[in-house]
């Protein structure tokens, strides 16, 4: 017996669209929080970067977290 695919009523576009709203979401968050730091503040070039990919790669950690938590719950019907 094969397991079943999982059907997704959105679409794949819609998929796709959400995807790219997170990321978006994700960057803009980073570039909000940090580039006031540098340009107000005086911050290195490289300081700002590297917390910006910090902040990135947090939201992406936190994002696989949730996804492996979730993903064991029953859907509701």
């Amino acid at each position: 017996m094969s397991p079943r695919k999982r059907t997704d009523q959105r679409g794949e576009k819609s998929t796709a669209l959400i995807n790219r709203t997170k990321t978006s979401l994700v960057n803009l968050t980073a570039i909000a929080t940090n580039v006031s730091y540098w340009n107000w503040y005086g911050f290195p070039g490289v300081y700002t970067a590297s917390y910006m990919l910090i902040e990135v790669v947090g939201f992406v950690l936190v994002g696989v977290a949730a996804g492996l938590v979730l993903r064991k719950r029953s859907p509701a019907v």
